[in-house]
């Protein structure tokens, strides 16, 4: 059997194979095992494993029929034909099986790979945000009028007046004070009621603060004078310092030399101001009430019909602060199980609609739902949030 393998497989030498064709032609039972081998042979000879070695000979299944059958007798011979087709059968068959299991293997199991959704508008990296607190002013200044009633419209806090004083352009007219102190009630009831003050006042940010309330710095202004009346540009450069008491035509002088001084070309008219400011308070409200599709529209046409100006500027962070929202939405939902991703990013994909991060937060949940396992994003989030 071990010829007729060689023999098949191309590896016997030219004499071996004369003399196993020449016992093949005088018997044949040899020439059937010969053809059957040859048939299983090209039948398997395709496969892309290699079988293993057959340990087993034809002699020995043979050896092992014989000791089963009793071979006496005329019957004994006309047996050993089907007896010998049956032994090249049960070898056939064992290699067969072997290629088999060979060629069915399993190989080593393929890596899993998560599968990767590229973000078009939630941000990869965390952005600072400069606080300028016209946000935090905006209704304030959606109300705000520098002259109310035949007196100045007077906030109470300075750094409130610096934010409304950069949003429009113009100086803050501070005035310190104390409520029993005959000055400051002089000023209140002769200076500041006359009709030149009070159209001068409209292109400043009136505010008063009382000096037991004053801040430590506000309230070293006052080593200058008392009661302390100055002009501060909205960078909160000091322009001028006139304190005392001041008769309506003092004050008159002292405030044109302070809008001289803060050179107001580019300031925006109050009634435009006020206009801008209750639209960007909307967009706030909005925001902090957790709409973020109505804040993200409010704050995009302003931006628009703002573009060049601080109302414009404040509404273009509060879109940035949308995306920087989604991203951390997006952070903390790939700490969590599949499941409980899963949910939170339908929240997500639910709180950002109307708004051109919500594609991406969907995105992601539809690639967590299909593979079971947290996508990788593209490009990465950074870690700072």
């Amino acid at each position: 059997m071990d010829r007729v393998h060689d023999l098949v497989e191309g590896r016997l030498d030219a004499e071996g194979a004369a003399a196993l064709a020449a016992a093949a032609a005088a018997d044949p039972d040899l020439a059937a095992l010969l053809e059957a081998y040859r048939d299983v042979h090209t039948a398997t000879s395709g496969a892309e494993v290699e079988p293993p070695p057959c340990r087993v000979t034809f002699a020995d299944v043979e050896r092992r029929i014989d000791r089963t059958i009793d071979w006496t007798g005329p019957a004994g011979l006309l047996r050993r034909l089907p007896v010998r087709l049956a032994a090249a059968a049960v070898l056939v068959a064992g290699v067969g099986l072997a290629w088999s299991a060979a060629h069915t293997s399993v190989g080593p199991a393929e890596p899993v790979i998560d599968p990767v959704v590229h973000l078009t508008a939630i941000p990869a990296e965390h952005q600072v945000l400069a606080e300028t607190g016209i946000e935090d002013m905006a209704s304030t200044l959606a109300a705000f009028r520098p002259v109310v009633d035949g007196q100045p419209g007077w906030l109470s806090d300075f750094d409130g007046g610096l934010a409304i004083a950069r949003a429009t352009g113009r100086p803050v007219l501070l005035f310190i004070y104390h409520p029993t102190c005959p000055a400051c009630v002089q000023l209140r009831s002769d200076s500041f009621p006359d009709e030149e003050v009070l159209g001068l006042l409209g292109e400043f940010v009136p505010v008063h603060v009382d000096i037991t309330v004053a801040s430590e710095k506000v309230g070293s202004l006052t080593q200058q004078g008392w009661p302390f009346l100055g002009a501060f540009a909205p960078d909160g450069t000091q322009l001028a310092a006139f304190p005392g008491f001041l008769s309506s035509e003092q004050l008159q002088t002292n405030l044109r030399d302070a809008v001289e001084k803060a050179e107001l070309g580019g300031a925006v008219p109050w009634t435009r101001a006020r206009a801008l400011a209750a639209r960007l308070d909307v967009g706030v409200a909005a925001f902090d009430g957790g709409e973020l599709g109505k804040a993200y529209r409010e704050y995009a046409a302003l931006v628009t019909d703002d573009a060049d100006g601080a109302f414009g500027a404040a509404a273009s962070r509060g879109m940035i602060a949308i995306g920087a929202a989604a991203r951390v939405s997006l952070m903390e939902a790939r700490e969590l199980s599949t499941e409980a991703a899963a949910a939170r990013l339908d929240d997500d994909a639910a709180r950002f609609a109307d708004t051109p991060f919500a594609a991406d937060l969907s995105a992601v949940r539809e690639a967590l739902r299909t593979s079971g396992r947290f996508p990788q994003l593209d490009p990465p989030l950074s870690e700072g949030r």
